[in-house]
C-alpha cells in the first residue's frame, strides 16, 4: 500500500507527551520523504474525522482514550482491528477514514527480537484494555498459551470468546504465576494487579509503559528480563509507517530521536478552529483542536498538557 507523502499526526488526550513525533520525523528524514508529522489534542473522537479532513492529514496514529472511540467513525476497519476492538492507525481515503490496529505486531516483534519463541510458550496478560487485547491477540496469532486476567473479569471472559484464551482472576494466580514464559503488562504506570506475588525470574517481561512504572520496577526488582514499552512503541510504528509510506524503515532509525523531546520554553504550539495555514503545520510541536473551545478552554488545555508532560 502506498501512499503520497504530507502531513501526519498522533491523536490523543493529553497528547504533548507522545514520542511518534520523534520517531515519524525521524524516518521521513532518512527516507528523504516531504512529510511532518505532529500531535494533535482532540476532545472527542467525532473530531478527529474532521481533523484529518481540516488538515489534509494523510495518515494518523490514535492513543488514548480513543481508540475504541473513533471506530463507529471509520469507512472501513481491518479484520485484526475488529477482532481486537480497537484501532491505532488511519488513513484517509476518498471514500473516508480506514482503520488498522499495529499495537499487536508492536508486541510480537517486540518479543522476537529478544530471540524468544512465542509457539507453545505460557503467557500471561494483564489488562484487557485495547493495548492488552492487542497484546493477547498477537500472542495468539503466534501460537502462545495466553491466559488473560482484568480487574473486571467479564470483560476478560467476553474477549477470551473472540480468540480462543484462558481466562482466570487475579486471586488464583499465586500459584500459577512462576509458571509462565511471558508477561505482558499493559496497565496504567501507577497500577500493579500482580503486587506481592512472586514472578520466575526466567519470565520474559514486556511492559506497555515506556515510562518507568510499578509493575517494571518489580519485576526488575525480581530479577525478570524487562522488555520496555519503547520497543513495542517502536516496533508498532514501524507497521503504522509501512502502512502510511509502503516502506519498511529499520528499527534503528526509529530509534535515533525517540529520547528527545521539545523544550518547554520553546514549544511551538498550534490551535485548529477551522483553519490552519498548511506551512504552519511543519513548524508544530502540538496542535490544540478547539472548534468547541473559547481562548481560555484552549489557555487551560495547554497548561495542563504542559504540566503532563513535564512532570
Amino acid at each position: 500500500m502506498q501512499h503520497n507523502p504530507g502531513n501526519y499526526a498522533v491523536f490523543g488526550n493529553p497528547i504533548l507527551h507522545s514520542k511518534s513525533p520523534q520517531i515519524f520525523n525521524s524516518a521521513f528524514q532518512s527516507e528523504q520523504i516531504n512529510a511532518h508529522y505532529t500531535r494533535i489534542h482532540a476532545e472527542t473522537a467525532q473530531e478527529i474525522g474532521k481533523l484529518m479532513h481540516g488538515l489534509e492529514l494523510e495518515g494518523a496514529n490514535i492513543t488514548t482514550p480513543f481508540k475504541e472511540t473513533i471506530m463507529p467513525y471509520l469507512s472501513e476497519i481491518e479484520q485484526d482491528a475488529q477482532i481486537i476492538g480497537g484501532v491505532n492507525t488511519l488513513i484517509r481515503t476518498c471514500k473516508g477514514l480506514q482503520g488498522f490496529n499495529t499495537d499487536w505486531i508492536g508486541v510480537v516483534s517486540s518479543i522476537a527480537e529478544t530471540g524468544n519463541k512465542i509457539s507453545g510458550q505460557r503467557c500471561l496478560v494483564v489488562g484487557c484494555g485495547p493495548a492488552g487485547r492487542a497484546a493477547a491477540y498477537g500472542l495468539t496469532a503466534k501460537g502462545g498459551n495466553v491466559t488473560l486476567i482484568n480487574r473486571t473479569h467479564e470483560k476478560a471472559l467476553q474477549f477470551a470468546s473472540k480468540i480462543i484464551c484462558q481466562v482466570t482472576k487475579i486471586e488464583n494466580l499465586a500459584k500459577s504465576l512462576p509458571g509462565f514464559d511471558i508477561i505482558v503488562s499493559s496497565t496504567l504506570p501507577d497500577a500493579n494487579p500482580l503486587q506481592g506475588l512472586r514472578l520466575n525470574q526466567n519470565t520474559l517481561v514486556l511492559d506497555a509503559n515506556y515510562r518507568p512504572s510499578v509493575f517494571r520496577n518489580m519485576a526488575l526488582e525480581q530479577g525478570c528480563r524487562v522488555i520496555s514499552g519503547k520497543r513495542w512503541l517502536l516496533f508498532q510504528a514501524q507497521a503504522a509507517l509501512h502502512l502510511f509510506t509502503g516502506k519498511t524503515v529499520e528499527i534503528n532509525i526509529l530509534e535515533r530521536q525517540l529520547n528527545s523531546q521539545p523544550v518547554k520554553e520553546k514549544l511551538k504550539i498550534g490551535v485548529f478552529r477551522e483553519h490552519l495555514e498548511p506551512d504552519a503545520f511543519s513548524d508544530l510541536d502540538f496542535i490544540v483542536s478547539a472548534s468547541q473551545a473559547d481562548n481560555t478552554a484552549v489557555k487551560n488545555i495547554i497548561e495542563e498538557e504542559i504540566r503532563l508532560a513535564f512532570q
